[in-house]
């Protein structure tokens, strides 16, 4: 990861920090307790991205140039503009768009993650291994959304939150645009790499 890029997304999470130690400060002052636990966890997941580049570097695992300042923005666009300042209630395409962009970024994360895991023998054609990073990445994205919807739904659950709007419903076009934003880039990526020679 490139230091210039691990220096901007550590302004942007200090930025991110300190709106939601204000935010959290200003919901205890005011008993506003749906307020402190939704800054609580925004500021959690907003550090828990340069954890997983910790734990990657550990393990020689590539991550995308960009993952540290896409995720903390990711976590800080979801909990703190999103329900804190209600913009899943203002806009109605709010979420789908977070989660079509959390679709694709999904895909590309392992994508990335699978040049230092995944080897390619020398007997695998080409298509057949670009295919299976495409559908590898595919499933590693549904996962990750589905892990998401789990967390929206513990939120609502443990802190009255209000993640899931809809129930179900919510719940499942959150998942269907998750499945065409990573169909969608998991088809480019194989053709993308379907003739690429072996490294």
């Amino acid at each position: 990861m490139h230091k210039n890029n691990t220096k901007i997304a550590a302004s942007a999470a200090l930025i991110y920090e300190a709106v939601l130690i204000y935010t959290f400060a200003s919901g205890a002052m005011n008993r506003d307790f749906r307020v402190l636990k939704l800054a609580a966890a925004a500021s959690l997941l907003v550090v828990l991205p340069f954890l997983l580049l910790f734990a990657a570097h550990k393990k020689n695992i590539l991550l995308p140039p960009g993952f540290l300042i896409v995720s903390s923005t990711f976590s800080f666009a979801a909990l703190y503009i999103g329900e804190i300042n209600y913009f899943y209630n203002r806009f109605w395409w709010y979420d789908l768009l977070l989660h079509l962009v959390f679709g694709c970024y999904a895909s590309l994360v392992f994508l990335y993650g699978s040049l230092t895991i995944i080897q390619r023998r020398q007997n695998t054609s080409s298509r057949r291994f670009a295919l299976f990073k495409s559908v590898s990445s595919f499933c590693f994205a549904l996962s990750m959304g589905t892990l998401w919807e789990l967390f929206e739904f513990t939120g609502d659950y443990l802190f009255n939150t209000g993640m899931v709007k809809g129930g179900i419903e919510d719940s499942s076009t959150d998942l269907l645009i998750l499945v065409f934003s990573a169909l969608v880039t998991c088809v480019y990526i194989y053709r993308k790499n379907k003739n690429s020679p072996i490294p």
